[in-house]
């Protein structure tokens, strides 16, 4: 014990022994018991409110540990898990990491309330209500399980986005503040200049403050979606159904829908769902770009998802054999692809998609892979590559890859109806347009640009609208005959030479890789005078 402790003397106080307990270089430091028992470097104890155990107190940065798991709660200071965190320790909250305590409370009183109307009419009596429920208990514990790790998942892929581009965490935890009407203090997140610091550092945020944000935006989801109907929302029914366990499914059924809070389990599951997929970002950035109401937004997610089949290829992404960091990067970008597509779709004066256009945009989609040109599909090979180089099976990297040009399948979709072309002839249409405009090229620019501040990012998702309703309006103006014919290499080519080189020339020497947002808006306005006259 000596040599483990690192201390000499055969006798150390209780507290002494329990301080260096605390920052043994382990694994796992498990905290089940009360009591507050690390805080950052910079608190007093007096910070952590919990005198009692002020003489067993450490700082985060003291800590040797690799991960910590709670059992109990308030173990840390919020700002300790941050410091923690932030010093590479793996770390949650204590509400994620207790959520199946509650969950499970949950799932219990929703049960109750589901038999109370065979109890009363005298078809159950508690006695076998109660040994139902016993017998159901580790069915519903695999169910809270699952739920607890899609949590921690989301954490995960939330870091992977934060790291990458922390600014539109930024404008989303502003809007949680907004919302809410408390303090980035209070709530314990990072206000605009840490963000700015952190991405100098190239850090995101910490999983603890990702917890605290994605909870928010559950939160204020919740209360925005309270006087909506479910119905708009769709795979609700199916979402219900599947809480409740299969015994409850077979033999109460009939019962389900009827539930006194069938709407709120609607919307709840839908709204953890969708979080838990895309992270805390999107419906703040959403609502920001769009101004529709929450359950137009949700609905919107699960109508495209459903449509491009996510939830088929979140199960070939999970169960890949393939490095974690690789699963977890496609899962990104496969998000990312459908959110790209709902912030054009969703944007003002768009139609809301609709199933019959996310079809057609899905027919669209699988007709790109052979019809782009030449500089098209050396930039999805560029990204498939990228996740097939990594440990992704090339099939799987290939379908990702693809999903990448969703927003322009859902243009040309529209556009096909519009100008009455086929399917061919709309793809060739679009992309020798855009790609001999430099619209096209300046629309992938504009994705793949990183904001410098809250506002930026939110910037970048309206000039990125605002190109491509350019696009869509230039290729309505631009006639094409017997280009149509030459595949979209050669007819960008003679496009390029002939009717479009004057927007070329503009797009080119305004819009650059590292181009700034006044240099997009400038470029933007130029060409819109262009297209227009």
């Amino acid at each position: 014990v000596k040599k483990m402790l690192g201390v000499l003397k055969d006798e150390l106080a209780p507290e002494v022994v329990i301080r260096l307990l605390l920052r043994l270089p382990v694994d796992l430091l498990w905290n089940g018991g009360i009591g507050t028992y690390v805080k950052a470097s910079w608190e007093s104890d007096r910070d952590a409110d919990d005198a009692g155990n002020d003489i067993l107190r450490v700082n985060a940065s003291e800590l040797r540990c690799r991960s910590v798991g709670e059992g109990g709660n308030l173990g840390f200071t919020h700002a300790g898990r941050i410091e923690y965190a932030l010093g590479g320790g793996r770390i949650n909250t204590d509400a994620v990491d207790n959520s199946g305590g509650v969950d499970m409370s949950d799932h219990e009183v929703n049960l109750k309330i589901l038999l109370s109307g065979p109890q009363k009419a005298g078809q159950l009596t508690e006695k076998a209500r109660n040994k139902l429920i016993e017998k159901l208990t580790e069915k519903i514990a695999q169910q809270v399980l699952l739920n607890n790790h899609s949590h921690s998942r989301q954490l995960s892929l939330d870091q992977i986005r934060s790291a990458r581009n922390p600014f539109p965490f930024s404008r989303a935890i502003q809007w949680v503040s907004e919302q809410s009407g408390e303090s980035l203090a209070s709530l314990g997140l990072p206000d605009a200049d840490t963000i700015v610091k952190r991405a100098e550092m190239r850090q995101g945020l910490t999983r603890p403050e990702l917890a605290v944000l994605g909870a928010h935006v559950k939160l204020r989801g919740a209360q925005m979606l309270e006087e909506s109907d479910p119905a708009g929302i769709p795979g609700s029914d199916e979402r219900l159904m599947a809480y409740f366990v299969p015994e409850i499914r077979k033999k109460y059924g009939d019962l389900i829908p009827k539930h006194m809070l069938a709407d709120n389990i609607k919307m709840m599951l839908a709204l953890n769902e969708m979080v838990e997929d895309v992270g805390a970002v999107p419906l703040p950035l959403l609502m920001d770009l769009s101004d529709r109401p929450m359950v137009d937004l949700v609905g919107a997610w699960f109508r495209v998802s459903k449509s491009v089949g996510f939830d088929a290829l979140r199960d070939s992404i999970g169960n890949a054999k393939a490095p974690l960091e690789t699963r977890y990067q496609a899962w990104v970008m496969a998000t990312d692809s459908i959110f790209g597509m709902l912030a054009t779709s969703l944007g003002p004066g768009e139609p809301l998609p609709t199933d019959e256009h996310v079809a057609m945009s899905l027919e669209v989609l699988s007709n790109l892979a052979r019809r782009r040109g030449r500089v098209d599909r050396a930039r999805i090979e560029e990204i498939s590559n990228g996740m097939s180089q990594k440990g992704l099976s090339r099939a799987l990297s290939d379908r990702v890859a693809n999903l990448v040009d969703l927003t322009i399948a859902r243009e040309i979709s529209m556009l096909r109806v519009e100008m009455g072309d086929s399917v061919r002839d709309a793809i060739v249409r679009y992309l020798a347009i855009g790609n001999a405009s430099g619209l096209l090229p300046a629309i992938h620019r504009i994705e793949r640009r990183r904001g410098s501040g809250q506002w930026d990012q939110l910037a970048i998702g309206i000039l990125r609208s605002r190109y491509v309703s350019l696009l869509r309006e230039l290729v309505r103006r631009t006639p094409l005959d017997v280009e149509l014919k030459l595949g979209v290499d050669r007819a960008s080519f003679r496009l390029g030479r002939g009717a479009l080189s004057s927007i070329g020339k503009t797009v080119e020497l305004i819009v650059g890789e590292g181009a700034s947002v006044g240099a997009l808006l400038v470029a933007e306005e130029r060409i819109r005078a262009a297209v227009l006259r």
